[in-house]
């Protein structure tokens, strides 16, 4: 029993033994320099800031407080400087003596550290101010509270500040950042030593207007250099040390950092090297690239150049030629070259272009544009692998005097990786007139107009050809055999991949359109499904049955009510493709479809006639709407008989501003669009003429 007491006396006087020693170290106090074995350092972190003491990184012998913000800690997260009773004596501020200073080694420069003083006993009594680092290492900040931060107390000498706190990055959350600090006091402390240069010369040669306060400049060499200049410089203060890291490349940049003899004044001068921008001539059309230089643009992975021809063989044995590499970018990647003059395609209408292509049925894209839109894209595929080939692209409908750039994008729709399978070869641009360019299909689609592209694409199995109407040898229309196995979903795209020359103007109360078919029988589903040519994915299906057999019908299709299990209709997409489908879901048996004049808007019935199936009596405008409009009109007419049309458009001064269409048109009832997003606002005139018969209506533009 007594040995168990003694044991249990000793274990008591241990203890209060080690506490009488806690206690005999003094209440932090001012100056705060982590050195003194008889000081209490306690530190107390917030905000999930993580404060030990530790070595300095520049001197093992020296003690700092190293503070680490972690990832996802608080934008204010920090350290208070002592335990919740605060320093041992009130900072002694006055009116006049407001500064203090401290030792930060930061990470980087640029980094704003505040600097908080307060009362320990009233939370509410506060001042705050920041000072931002300025190199990374050591340095002295001086935070000045006459100076407050914004949005915090003004600064109250007469107030009892007695506790400090200091937050690293004030106002960005943490990112695991480290930073060491040092020797706060009240004051400035002893004066700095001068850090600033006295003499700075670059290749011996004085810089034209030192200032010592200034600390960036730049020096614009001789166009074509590639020799970095020495620099050379010299402190104010004989006991400054002198760092300079030379750049290492033209353009680059030359660091001198001055540090004073305390070691953590410093000062950061830079001096940049520059090259004039490159002086690039007026580019004109033919290019063949052997003047040069060529100002290529760039974009999205594309890196356009010109370069020796490394293929001078076949058609192609000039001296230089334009390359592109594909790199990681997006499947658009490419370059552009800007023209000293707008296009003029009031003379020519296409653009040829020798082209050396690793692949063959490479689809290459030649966009032209100007700062206010550009022409639809337009694609050609390469036909040859390995060897020069000319490649020829048609813009008839592009207006002269909206276009100076000429944009070049290989493998249009697939990601390069910048090897040899993505470096293509061009050269020899030329814009001339190609008497059989014809324009890109848009609606209506009549099979009529000798200067419209009417290429058809079939897919599953159909098999589609223009040829003279069955009752009417002299129109023209679409021929379907839907082949005997072909898919269910044998269809054909009314155009190539690229759709419509431009967007069909669906809206949420305009969701129909028409096409005339004549079918071996009735009872047969037809679909009619739109898409976003550049997006598969966004698309509108929907049907309607045939009612006769071996007979011409107009079918309307309204795509407010979709096809079962497809997607629902939005009328926002940009739809500018179509394909048509007979007999959908039925593999082909060898049956054979005719259709013509696939047109925006649902069935015209405008008169007695039309509700009864009779032809119109009369070629005439019928109307348009919406009436006033903004930018589309859809604009309602029929024709008595086949026959030959011309739909124009005029201002109020009689001057004519464009042609809808021209050309030969069946009879009955139809809707023909305007898309006057090009025009000023005001009052113009649509014009029908049909040989001796002529029919006005007026249109009022509102934007």
């Amino acid at each position: 029993m007594k040995s168990c007491l003694q044991s249990i006396l000793i274990i008591v006087i241990s203890f209060t033994f080690s506490t009488l020693q806690a206690q005999t170290k003094s209440q932090i106090d001012l100056p705060i320099t982590f050195e003194e074995d008889s000081v209490d350092y306690t530190l107390l972190d917030f905000g999930d800031a993580s404060t030990v003491l530790g070595q300095s990184p520049t001197d093992t012998a020296n003690t700092v407080a190293v503070t680490t913000k972690p990832a996802g800690s608080a934008t204010w997260a920090g350290t208070t400087m002592s335990t919740s009773d605060g320093l041992a004596t009130v900072i002694p501020f006055t009116e006049e003596n407001t500064k203090m200073s401290m030792l930060v080694y930061a990470p980087s420069s640029g980094i704003p550290v505040r600097l908080k003083a307060e009362d320990h006993t009233d939370n509410t009594l506060t001042v705050e101010t920041e000072a931002v680092t300025t190199i990374q290492g050591w340095q002295k900040l001086v935070f000045d509270f006459s100076n407050v931060a914004p949005g915090t107390n003004p600064y109250n000498p007469d107030t009892n500040f007695d506790m400090l706190s200091i937050f690293f990055n004030f106002g960005t959350e943490g990112t695991g950042k480290v930073y060491y600090w040092d020797d706060v006091m009240f004051g400035e402390g002893a004066p700095s030593p001068d850090v600033t240069l006295s003499e700075l010369k670059v290749d011996g040669d004085l810089i034209t207007g030192f200032s010592p306060a200034t600390t960036s400049y730049t020096v614009q060499l001789d166009s074509g250099t590639t020799i970095v200049p020495e620099v050379t410089a010299l402190p104010t203060d004989t006991n400054a040390i002198i760092e300079i890291t030379p750049a290492e490349q033209i353009p680059g940049t030359t660091t001198i950092l001055v540090t004073g003899a305390d070691e953590f004044t410093r000062s950061v001068y830079t001096v940049k090297f520059s090259l004039p921008e490159p002086s690039y001539p007026p580019l004109s059309l033919p290019v063949d690239f052997e003047e040069g230089p060529y100002n290529f643009i760039d974009f999205d992975g594309g890196i356009g150049n010109v370069v020796s021809n490394p293929e001078p063989s076949g058609i192609n044995t000039s001296e230089k030629v334009a390359r592109l590499i594909k790199g990681e970018g997006l499947p658009w990647a490419g370059s552009k070259l800007i023209l000293e003059e707008k296009l003029d395609f009031t003379s020519n209408n296409s653009f040829s272009m020798k082209v050396f292509s690793p692949r063959a049925d490479v689809p290459v894209l030649l966009k032209i544009e100007g700062p206010n839109g550009a022409e639809p894209d337009n694609i050609v595929h390469t036909t040859k692998a390995n060897e020069w080939e000319t490649l020829v692209w048609n813009y008839p409908d592009a207006e002269s005097g909206d276009y100076d750039a000429l944009v070049f994008m290989f493998d249009f729709g697939t990601i390069g990786d910048g090897s040899a399978n993505f470096t293509f070869l061009f050269d020899d641009i030329v814009h001339f007139y190609d008497p059989e360019a014809k324009s890109q299909i848009d609606l209506p689609v009549t099979f009529q107009s000798e200067t419209v592209d009417y290429e058809v694409t079939d897919f599953g199995g159909n098999d589609t050809e223009i040829v003279p109407d069955p009752e009417d040898s002299e129109n023209t229309v679409g021929k379907t055999t839907k082949t005997a196995g072909s898919e269910s979903w044998a269809g054909t795209t009314v155009g190539t991949d690229l759709g419509f020359k431009s967007r069909i103007p669906f809206t949420a109360e305009n969701t129909k359109m028409n096409v005339r078919l004549y079918s071996p029988s009735s009872g047969i589903p037809v679909r009619l499904k739109v898409e976003d040519h550049n997006d598969p994915t966004l698309t509108a299906e929907t049907e309607a049955l045939t009612t006769k057999v071996n007979g011409w019908e107009t079918l309307e299709f309204d795509f407010s009510t979709v096809a079962e299990g497809t997607n629902p209709f939005n009328p926002n997409t940009y739809f500018d493709k179509l394909s048509i489908f007979f007999n959908f879901n039925v593999s082909g048996t060898g049956e054979v479809y005719y259709w013509d004049d696939v047109e925006f808007g649902g069935i015209v019935t405008s008169s007695e006639d039309d509700k009864h199936g009779t032809l119109p009596d009369k070629t005439e405008l019928i109307g348009s709407y919406p009436n006033p409009f903004n930018p589309t009109a859809s604009i309602q007419y029929r024709v008595k008989s086949p026959q030959r049309i011309e739909i124009s458009v005029f201002t109020i001064t009689g001057q004519k501003v464009g042609t809808i269409f021209s050309g030969y048109q069946a009879a009955g009832s139809h809707v023909m669009q305007w898309n006057a997003s090009q025009y000023a606002s005001g009052v113009y005139f649509v014009r029908l003429v049909s040989g001796s018969e002529v029919s006005t209506i007026k249109l009022l533009l509102q934007k």
